[in-house]
């Protein structure tokens, strides 16, 4: 479900969630446009990612339905906050930006050993405009988990 929740939105949530006359836990996933692009077998895949038949990446792809082929265009660059550093520093990271407004950190750019990123890759974060050296900056402000 978290997968879901993180591509779609937090509209997708165990309320939605039927079960089958064979007992499988399915979601029609609602879209932030309120269309419903794809149903989700939650048992199913539950089942695949927990016996290793299906990958994290496999999974996410299943979830984002006929979306995932275009995972690459949504590819942006943000600025990722440093730690321990005396003052604030960024260093810019791809994220996909997800359909519900939330991004994932997808991977390192250089990253010097010495750095210490204030968030991790594969995190889904929220993002926010900011001027960073009199120019505008997408800015990884928060973990989904610490704004839902």
């Amino acid at each position: 479900m978290t997968e879901v929740q993180d591509f779609w939105g937090l509209r997708n949530n165990a309320r939605e969630v039927h079960l089958t006359e064979s007992d499988e836990a399915v979601l029609f996933v609602v879209a932030p446009d309120g269309t419903n692009p794809v149903m989700v077998n939650l048992t199913n895949l539950a089942a695949w990612r927990a016996d290793g038949t299906l990958t994290l990446d496999a999974l996410r792809q299943w979830v984002q339905g006929p979306l995932a082929a275009h995972s690459r265009d949504r590819v942006v660059t943000v600025m990722m906050p440093l730690l321990e550093e005396g003052v604030e520093v960024y260093r810019p990271v791809q994220a996909e930006a997800l359909p519900s407004g939330w991004y994932r950190v997808l991977r390192q750019n250089d990253q010097p050993d010495d750095e210490t990123w204030a968030f991790e890759v594969g995190d889904v974060v929220a993002c926010e405009q900011r001027q960073l050296s009199n120019e505008t900056h997408l800015v990884v402000a928060s973990r989904r988990d610490e704004t839902a």
